[in-house]
């Protein structure tokens, strides 16, 4: 698969975060999905913190976003990473944040305890869990 990122970008992370997913969706690998998910919202989270971007100046409720609950895992995750790759949304993690909160509602997945719970393991890590670079 083609990264259409720019390497070494925030950018370009979120969207292998994605393909993670896609991939331990398909073949159950190590990590859950609730795992996954939950390390792409905190990246947003970051991205947006980073570009000065106020996530709670967004209407979560009252906006609109695709329907997961007839797609398959993968469809789902090709659905979401469009909004990543195409451009369009680079800026605008909001929209991003609402499509994974869309999806974790289709699934019955409590993506904010999950959030929540991968914070709280994160702080027990060491400074980019022992990796030099990211």
């Amino acid at each position: 698969m083609k990264i259409t990122a720019k390497p070494g970008t925030q950018l370009e992370t979120i969207f292998k975060q994605f393909y993670e997913q896609m991939e331990n969706g398909k073949n159950q690998v190590f990590k859950t999905v609730e795992d996954e998910m939950s390390d792409a919202c905190i990246r947003l989270f970051d991205y947006a913190g980073l570009k000065n971007i106020d996530l709670d100046d967004y209407d979560y409720k009252g906006s609109d976003t695709e329907d997961y609950t007839e797609l398959t895992f993968t469809e789902s995750m090709f659905c979401i990473i469009k909004y990543i790759t195409d451009g369009f949304y680079q800026y605008e993690p909001q929209i991003i944040l609402n499509e994974i909160f869309a999806f974790c509602k289709s699934r019955n997945i409590a993506i904010m305890w999950h959030i929540k719970k991968k914070m709280m393991f994160n702080t027990l890590r060491e400074y980019r869990h022992g990796k030099k670079a990211y």
